[in-house]
């Protein structure tokens, strides 16, 4: 599985009902992050997976016959909804999935489309009956809104700028760090395309005159890849902002809310670290204490102080650059791209 927590996952929720025994592996960071949040409820479903001693990889799942079954989630967490949703699609009747919060609902229309019978009744509850096939069919995938978040952040950011990002996916769960750049005061410009699938679009940013912000759980799950970013926003606005209810953040490649804290006090801000979010004083202009940062193996914070380096009045330089390739192998030819 090497780094992806979201392949070992739903590949958990696909295996489990096979007719053969798998083993999934995943690299340093993977194998320290916890797995027991799915094979816990995939037992429920009659799922058999083994973990480590410590609930991580490598899991050891046994796969035969799934039953269906009524499962309410603990967490607001939409690898675990997919993971549920493979195995329900795979049982022997009909399951019902009830998430604590609506979160990102990709798999839901992507099964829709390749035929599967997924209802939703209300924005919180989910029923899927099983299928004995699928139907093959040609998809457009949207451009990713999490990756597009830091060519929206660095234009809010850098004066004079303007980022245009095309065929972006604007699914509404997904939308989170549109909602929040907007509350903030960005200067966006959204158009909607035609699509029969998930929703796409262009996003305009330019320069924008942030202000603070206060988050709360609520709001957290349609922006929980972003709140790094947030975080960055916030550092860069005179007075304080607020997050909160996003103890997810700490399950993530590192532990995104401790990271992220260290990051903005290296920038000069003054950050307290709170269970399950931080609370931010920002300013203008960073009084940077030590030049080299760490991305910490996480993708997202070396990005994330790709993006804090535009701002910078000094260069900055990122140790183990290379987790970047995670998730967006070409981010930093794209960088070199919009500086010319």
């Amino acid at each position: 599985m090497n780094n992806s927590g979201t392949t070992t996952r739903l590949l958990m929720g696909i295996l489990a009902s096979q007719n053969f025994t798998s083993c999934l592996l995943g690299d340093r960071s993977l194998s320290r992050r916890p797995m027991k949040r799915v094979s816990d409820p995939l037992a429920l479903f009659g799922g058999e997976v083994q973990l480590a001693a410590a609930g991580t990889l490598p899991a050891v799942i046994r796969g035969h016959l799934l039953h269906g079954a009524n499962y309410q989630l603990p967490v607001a967490s939409a690898q675990l909804k997919s993971a549920l949703l493979f195995a329900a699609l795979l049982a022997d009747r009909p399951s019902r999935i009830i998430e604590k919060l609506p979160t990102r609902n990709h798999t839901e229309i992507m099964l829709r489309q390749f035929g599967a019978d997924v209802k939703t009744n209300g924005d919180r509850e989910i029923i899927v009956h099983p299928a004995k096939a699928l139907v093959a069919r040609t998809l457009r995938v949207p451009g990713d809104i999490s990756s597009a978040a830091f060519w929206l952040t660095a234009g809010t950011l850098v004066p004079h700028s303007q980022i245009r990002l095309s065929k972006v996916g604007l699914n509404p769960h997904r939308t989170g760090i549109l909602k929040v750049l907007t509350r903030m005061g960005a200067n966006l410009a959204i158009t909607q395309r035609p699509a029969d699938g998930e929703p796409i679009g262009d996003v305009v940013v330019r320069r924008g005159h942030l202000r603070p912000i206060t988050l709360g759980p609520a709001d957290i799950p349609d922006v929980i890849d972003e709140l790094p970013l947030v975080a960055l926003l916030a550092a860069s606005v005179p007075g304080q902002s607020n997050i909160r209810g996003a103890g997810e953040l700490r399950f993530k490649e590192t532990d995104r809310i401790k990271a992220t804290v260290a990051i903005l006090r290296q920038l000069g801000v003054t950050v307290t670290e709170l269970p399950d979010g931080m609370v931010i004083t920002g300013k203008p202009d960073w009084q940077i204490t030590d030049p080299v940062f760490d991305s910490f193996g996480d993708h997202r914070l070396g990005m994330m102080v790709a993006v804090a380096a535009l701002k910078a009045k000094q260069p900055l330089f990122l140790a183990n650059s290379a987790a970047i390739d995670v998730s967006y192998p070409r981010f930093f030819a794209d960088l070199a791209r919009l500086r010319r």
